[in-house]
């Protein structure tokens, strides 16, 4: 469901070292062939930041962004995908209500990404 193969125009988040350097980006083409020199193998996306800067990826640091209807529900079997969608899927505007925070290590994820974020054990 999140990973590729990925179309262009395709929202995906870049995950990065980092939770806050990850981002938003747009697929911009397919990913580059073997004649493709030193960006072989990398998928080039397009920054969402307003900049419209080309950057070229590894296809596995790409997840999908799932469409967004309002308001939605997300329901994760365990804590490795709870924390993937946490870092992927919540965008700037949204709002999180986390049940089952614990000592609160996604929400603070949630709360670098969301407009807010509350979690509650």
């Amino acid at each position: 469901l999140f990973s590729g193969p990925f179309v262009v125009g395709e929202k995906v988040h870049v995950e990065r070292k980092s939770n806050s350097q990850s981002f938003h980006a747009e697929v911009a083409g397919p990913v580059c062939g073997a004649d493709a020199g030193a960006r072989a193998g990398l998928q080039p996306v397009r920054l969402l930041d307003g900049s419209g800067t080309e950057v070229h990826v590894e296809p596995r640091k790409l997840a999908r962004v799932l469409p967004a209807p309002s308001p939605r529900v997300l329901l994760m079997a365990d804590t490795t995908c709870f924390r993937r969608m946490a870092k992927t899927q919540v965008g700037a505007s949204d709002a999180v209500l986390e049940i089952g925070s614990a000592f609160g290590d996604c929400t603070r994820i949630l709360a670098l990404r969301a407009a807010a974020a509350v979690g509650v054990d």
